[in-house]
């Protein structure tokens, strides 16, 4: 369980540009169109974020589940969209790309 000084938020990059800071407890969907049409929908509720829809051909975006956790990450490469969960106190001291 989560306590106060745990906040969750996650960021939303398309293109490699921030598109939006969520906190993680809104129970909301996102659809990015990175190119001509809806491609990508994002949920958020319960404390997590995850890939619910994507028109790429290996739906790996969609198999990542769902994110809970600081420092946690998953994108869909052919829609350019990286989703990235934020703590307070995030267990990753180090990120490389």
């Amino acid at each position: 369980k989560l306590t106060s000084s745990d906040k969750l938020t996650a960021e939303i990059y398309v293109d490699g540009a921030l598109e939006r800071t969520v906190d993680l407890s809104d129970g909301e969907n996102y659809s990015f169109s990175p190119k001509t049409k809806p491609n990508v929908t994002i949920t958020v509720g319960d404390g997590a974020i995850w890939f619910s829809q994507a028109d790429c051909r290996d739906k790996l975006c969609i198999k990542s589940g769902r994110l809970t956790s600081g420092g946690q990450t998953a994108a869909c490469l052919p829609e350019r969209v990286v989703v990235s969960v934020v703590s307070d106190k995030n267990k990753t001291d180090v990120m490389t790309y």
